[in-house]
């Protein structure tokens, strides 16, 4: 963001006659006001109600000096842009000089200008937010509110993988088909013992998934490990080529699910609130990162998240430049992916440890969630909102604390001491 500002001032008069001379000295003050919400300053976050403003409790601007935010009180106290006054030039009737801006998104200010000095010793906080009761030899401007813009930079992986190590499928030779004309199902040995990845305790890992053979599809009812692994489909495989290909229940989204950049189309709406402008535009996009199969957890095989990335734009973030990354990836840690549908999973995550980095896993998000493509972008706020610090708190049904995805329309916000932790900010998540 830009550090400053030209503030201009042009003279006028208000009872007729002639403008004032140029030449004639100009006092200039600037104001730290109140947002025109609710005056409901110090009370506990329990008795605000959303969107009124618990927030803004001290700033600290460029120079260390702190206060309080007036909120309407009539106290004095102001800083004054120039200690001595600025003259208009000769032949002209306005003058412009660089004022320095607050970095904290959402901090709001005025100023004000006159020809007469002590007109602004008397001005207070409450006169100037308002306007009311301002001497009318006295300008005031808009308020105005620094947003800051938060660049974005998104990453995908590629598309699921089919052959080699990180394939998401297998491959075997079956040995005896045993038709069950009763039960319209055929078990099989697979003719191997699966790897801990497909078997461990998860007997039901390729529940609803998809039996292939010679390109035709079978769904699969269940699978037991004895030895060399047995596994029942549905119908008469009885007949059947014993080369095959197994999926778990991905194999319907296999095609479809990477590459595929994170939904961010809800992020201005939410963090409006906040004060801060969400843009897709960092360096580095792109949907080519390398596909893995899990991404973390407790196989050893399983990279963490960090090697998986590519974080372009981390070299040009700064106070001035505020960027976040995130990713589209396809699940979790192989006990947290969802297959079967017992694992514990989670649509995403963001890792802080190694740089902010946040992770939208598209397969478990299809897999846990009933309207997928409707939760994602609250999805996609939620995982940023853990790169500006925030924790998920109370199951409160709002961002953070999401209890149903997408969440209600009345809870698609932060909460206001998230929001005040947002605004409070003056350097980049």
């Amino acid at each position: 963001m830009r550090a400053k500002v030209l503030v201009n001032v042009k003279l006028s008069h208000n009872f007729g006659g002639s403008i004032p001379s140029p030449g004639m000295p100009v006092y200039v003050d600037w104001w730290d006001v109140d947002d025109p919400s609710a005056d409901d300053a110090g009370l506990p976050e329990e008795q605000c109600t959303y969107p009124l403003d618990c927030d803004e409790p001290t700033h600290s601007h460029w120079w260390g000096f702190t206060w309080w935010d007036n909120r309407m009180n009539n106290a004095y106290g102001f800083w004054p842009i120039l200690e001595a006054p600025a003259y208009i030039p000769p032949g002209s009737d306005e003058l412009t000089w660089p004022f320095i801006v607050s970095r904290q998104p959402g901090d709001n200010v005025r100023i004000t200008g006159t020809t007469v000095r002590w007109l602004g010793y008397e001005l207070t906080w409450g006169m100037v937010d308002t306007g009311e009761d301002l001497p009318c030899w006295v300008a005031r401007s808009a308020m105005l509110t620094t947003w800051r813009k938060l660049h974005i930079e998104q990453d995908s992986m590629v598309a699921v993988l089919t052959t080699g190590e990180q394939k998401n499928c297998i491959n075997g030779t079956a040995g005896t088909y045993y038709y069950n004309a009763g039960a319209g199902s055929t078990k099989f040995s697979v003719g191997r013992d699966l790897e801990d990845y497909w078997e461990e305790t998860k007997s039901a890992h390729f529940w609803n998934g998809a039996y292939i053979v010679t390109g035709t599809y079978t769904p699969v009812e269940t699978i037991s490990h004895l030895g060399n692994d047995e596994l029942v489909v549905v119908g008469d495989c009885s007949g059947d080529s014993h080369e095959y290909e197994l999926w778990d229940d991905d194999f319907a989204r296999k095609d479809t699910i990477l590459p595929a950049y994170p939904d961010t189309s809800a992020l201005n709406s939410i963090f409006d609130d906040c004060y801060v402008e969400c843009v897709v535009d960092a360096r580095g996009s792109s949907q080519s990162l390398a596909f893995y199969r899990n991404v973390g957890g407790a196989m050893t095989e399983n990279p963490e998240i960090p090697p998986i990335t590519d974080n372009d734009s981390q070299v040009d973030e700064s106070e001035s430049y505020w960027v976040v990354y995130i990713m589209s990836g396809f699940q979790a840690g192989y006990n947290q992916d969802a297959d079967p549908g017992t694992d514990e999973a989670a649509g995403g995550m963001t890792e802080t440890q190694y740089g902010q980095v946040s992770v939208i896993w598209r397969e478990q998000l299809y897999d846990w969630y009933l309207q997928p493509s409707a939760c994602e972008p609250f999805l996609v706020a939620h995982e940023i909102g853990h790169q500006f610090g925030l924790e998920h708190g109370s199951q409160d049904g709002t961002i953070m604390g999401m209890t149903d995805c997408p969440p209600m329309i009345s809870n698609r916000h932060f909460r206001l001491s998230e929001i005040a932790a947002i605004r409070g900010r003056e350097s980049s998540p």
